[in-house]
């Protein structure tokens, strides 16, 4: 009996941390950059991105698609863009749990869209230095 109650245990435990929650999912709001164009923004963004292993192709004018895959996880985001500001919004996901309904999608997935904010931003006070 005592074995049955500790593989039970045991079970338990391993499935309780085999689940994982999905959180609800942040595309930030306008972020205001001080550039001098829109074009080292756009360059800004390509830097950014590479930095951390996005790949990334020109959509339009105003927009770049930007792509991250680790594994069999992957993100799309559209980095859309002006001269004073920009602003992430998803686009596409696999393995990553996102959820419609709820808005919600893995943890990952804010944690990767937070870096490439912050990259950005980083790669745009650098360029007002030079």
């Amino acid at each position: 009996m005592k074995k049955l109650a500790m593989v039970v245990f045991c079970f338990a435990v391993c499935f309780c941390g085999c689940v994982t929650q999905q959180y609800p999912k942040v595309n930030p709001q306008s972020i205001t950059v001080q550039v001098s164009s829109a074009k080292l923004l756009h360059n800004n963004i390509i830097r950014a991105a590479a930095s951390r292993g996005w790949t990334t192709n020109s959509i339009r004018d105003n927009t770049v698609r930007c792509t991250l895959t680790k594994g069999d996880h992957s993100v799309v985001v559209d980095v859309v863009y002006s001269d004073k500001d920009f602003s992430v919004i998803y686009v596409d996901s696999v393995n990553m749990r996102y959820d419609p309904s709820s808005d919600s999608i893995s943890r990952k997935y804010n944690q990767w869209v937070n870096n490439l904010v912050r990259d950005i931003q980083n790669y745009c006070s650098m360029s007002l230095e030079n």
